[in-house]
């Protein structure tokens, strides 16, 4: 599997927003009155922590491995880059070539084929924490950008809801931050809410 144009054009990296909290409810109820959904789905996704949280690799949906990287800071907003994915199972050969530049891969035995259980056992070898987060998302279409709402479960954490924008256009998300009473709300990625970062 090679790289989509989208993973590796550097332009394909979006500004973000996303907050965390148990305190969500009636904004995801207002959502539907102002944006059109086109995204459902209940996935669980697999993080693996213990590196650097600009630089995460996650199981997406158990069955994909991915990496993003964050590649900059713009006041409250994060610009995260898609750097790879690889459906699973994929030899190790393979996988080693999807991510060539990442120091956190696994040293995967080129010749032998690897499942999702079977990467997450040779990142836990490499010290990493694998914490599971179920996720129930809802995507609104916000014209050039994106909201999601996301009910999610993390065990042994009390946070329960997330709502993120994403889109290239930074004044749209100033502006959906206002619409949507966001703004005295601080940004945090999933791997720094997991770590606590």
């Amino acid at each position: 599997m090679t790289l989509t144009d989208s993973q590796s054009d550097p332009a394909a990296s979006r500004l973000e927003f996303r907050t965390f909290g148990d305190d969500l409810t009636e904004l995801a109820e207002e959502l539907p009155k102002g944006f059109a959904s086109f995204v459902e789905e209940e996935r669980t996704d697999v993080y693996f922590l213990g590196g650097d949280t600009a630089h995460v690799f996650k199981l997406r949906g158990q069955r994909i491995l991915d990496l993003k990287v964050l590649i900059g800071q713009e006041d409250d907003y994060e610009r995260w880059h898609p750097r790879g994915q690889c459906d699973l199972p994929a030899p190790g050969k393979v996988l080693r070539s999807e991510f060539p530049d990442s120091p956190d891969l696994p040293d995967f035995d080129e010749g032998e084929e690897y499942d999702p259980d079977k990467v997450a056992s040779a990142f836990e070898r490499r010290g990493f924490l694998t914490v599971s987060v179920l996720k129930r998302r809802t995507l609104f279409d916000a014209g050039s950008g994106t909201v999601e709402f996301a009910s999610i479960h993390v065990e042994g954490r009390s946070i329960t809801q997330t709502i993120a924008l994403e889109s290239e256009d930074r004044a749209l998300l100033d502006q959906l931050r206002h619409r949507l009473h966001l703004s005295e709300r601080s940004n945090c990625s999933y791997p720094r809410m997991l770590t606590g970062a």
